[in-house]
């Protein structure tokens, strides 16, 4: 967006730029979680989470950032995490944890059918909530085309929805 080949974004990290205006569409929560079969408790706690095989995002991923920050506020050092992978994209990542390789923090969005239908489960990690807000953004010199109009319409209609349910 900021470099002209994209009208519109939707990202999940924060964008410090005076190019780009952005507007908050809905929060998320990032949350452990593992594959239903791995026997583990519930809740585990700061220290524990050292020790499990984690599943991480690429370097640079928003989801990734999110997740550090958050971790080193509640004085968990990212670096002593026990990361068995890293990978490219949240499907791959969830695609991972089901299949046994190891636990990862992703969006619950992303996860609540696997959830709901069983197949992943949700660890609760003892003093630590991770949020993250989802932003609409857009070059701030650039005018849209009234289809892209229309498009941000709706899409701020629906976070609208979103922050209800919530």
């Amino acid at each position: 967006v900021k470099d002209h080949s994209l009208l519109l974004g939707i990202v999940g990290a924060q964008i410090d730029t005076e190019r780009l205006e952005c507007t908050p569409v809905f929060e998320d929560e990032i949350i452990l979680v593992a594959p239903a079969s791995m026997k583990l408790n519930e809740k585990v706690s700061k220290k524990e989470l050292g020790l499990l095989p984690l599943i991480t995002r690429e370097e640079g991923s928003g989801t990734r950032r999110t997740v550090e920050t958050h971790l080193q506020r509640t004085g968990v050092d990212p670096a002593g995490l026990n990361v068995t992978a890293t990978l490219g994209s949240t499907e791959s990542v969830k695609q991972s944890v089901k299949e046994g390789l190891g636990l990862s923090f992703l969006s619950r969005r992303a996860v609540q059918d696997d959830l709901d239908s069983g197949v992943l489960t949700h660890v609760a990690v003892t003093g630590l909530r991770i949020t993250r807000e989802f932003t609409l953004i857009r070059h701030r010199k650039i005018t849209l085309p009234n289809p892209y109009q229309a498009f941000v319409e709706y899409i701020l209609k629906q976070g609208e929805g979103l922050r209800r349910k919530n």
